[in-house]
């Protein structure tokens, strides 16, 4: 009897501990902009007009790059989502060209799978950096009007 109260509470315990762990999994910490350093060397970020396209230069050249042309396989991933192409401008630079205007004021996060383009160490197989589009406004202040002397 003693032993079958002893299995419900070690099976018991097990289900709680299985269901936490599927709950909250355990993240590995992200890595730090600088760990990327040896392999980017620039990218889009800050406020950029939203007719600009998204850029990112590596450090190295990209073993699959093929200058001018569109880029084989999906490495971006926004939110909110913009739809476009990626292409390669050289074999450093890796361009996404939105297929239409970005909303102003719009903040946005993108990752970048620097692992389908070039290899890198498992932990830092995912970029991810963040932009914001120029909230576009102008102000107009009418005074009247003014008469002038015309002394001629």
């Amino acid at each position: 009897m003693k032993n079958k109260k002893l299995y419900y509470v070690v099976l018991g315990i097990l289900l709680v501990a299985i269901v936490l762990f599927v709950l909250f999994p355990v993240r590995q910490p992200r890595p730090d902009k600088k760990a990327y350093t040896p392999h980017i060397a620039a990218f889009t970020s800050g406020m950029i007009s939203n007719q600009s396209t998204i850029r990112v230069m590596l450090n190295g050249e990209a073993d699959r790059a093929r200058p001018g042309e569109e880029l084989e396989v999906s490495a971006f991933d926004f939110t909110p989502g913009i739809k476009g192409k990626a292409y390669w401008l050289d074999a450093r630079t890796l361009e996404f060209r939105p297929g239409a205007s970005l909303p102003p004021g719009q903040e946005y996060k993108a990752k970048l799978r620097l692992h389908k383009i070039m290899n890198v160490p498992r932990k830092l197989k995912t970029f991810e950096f963040s932009f914001q589009t120029l909230q576009q406004s102008y102000e107009v202040t009418f005074k009247g009007l003014e008469a002038y002397d015309l002394l001629i």
